[in-house]
């Protein structure tokens, strides 16, 4: 976190190649009751952001599983988006 650069490479950060084995790495500290960011704002508010930027990067996973096949479909396929629209 010295790195001067942290915070920007947090916020370019390709989100999209976020994959189900981070996640299942991430679970057991996902998991864990004292993961929470009223709990780390006790102990530093800078560790706090950065549990909040980790849960928030796994919620983001959960929908982009969805939403990507999608994003992909409206990009290769004119039609998908009629088709959709219509649905």
């Amino acid at each position: 976190m010295a790195d001067t650069q942290f915070l920007r490479k947090l916020q370019e950060y390709p989100k999209d190649t976020i994959n189900a084995e981070t996640i299942d790495l991430l679970q057991p500290y996902l998991s864990h009751p004292l993961y929470t960011y009223e709990a780390a704002k006790t102990a530093c508010g800078n560790v706090a952001g950065l549990i909040a930027w980790t849960i928030a990067m796994a919620a983001f996973f959960d929908v982009n599983r969805e939403v990507l096949p999608l994003k992909v479909c409206f990009t290769w396929c004119p039609n998908f988006k009629l088709i959709y629209s219509i649905l």
